[in-house]
């Protein structure tokens, strides 16, 4: 006789509606995942590319956020919120 080992359980039985629609939110995850496994596989199907987006990635970041040319780019704007600020409040309806 075929036994089942204790704290085996079969699966509640359901709706065949809610069957439906466990299945259907399993296969978007699955869906889901297929999508991600491709990506990934793409990825490194691209690996010959990497040393040129690291250099474009380093060249950005060293144009664009170098602090002393942004600053330089902004000071007119840093000076008149100072002196705005120094000047205090005023009056819309003067």
């Amino acid at each position: 006789m075929n036994r089942r080992p204790e704290g085996d359980e079969l699966p509640p039985v359901v709706s065949r509606s809610d069957w439906l629609a466990a299945r259907a939110a399993l296969l978007d995850k699955e869906k889901a995942l297929t999508r991600a496994a491709d990506a990934l596989a793409a990825l490194f199907l691209r690996r010959e590319s990497w040393d040129a987006m690291r250099e474009a990635g380093r060249a950005h970041v060293e144009r664009r956020h170098d602090w002393s040319v942004n600053a330089r780019r902004y000071l007119d704007v840093y000076q008149t919120l100072l002196a705005r600020k120094d000047e205090g409040p005023k009056c819309a309806a003067a």
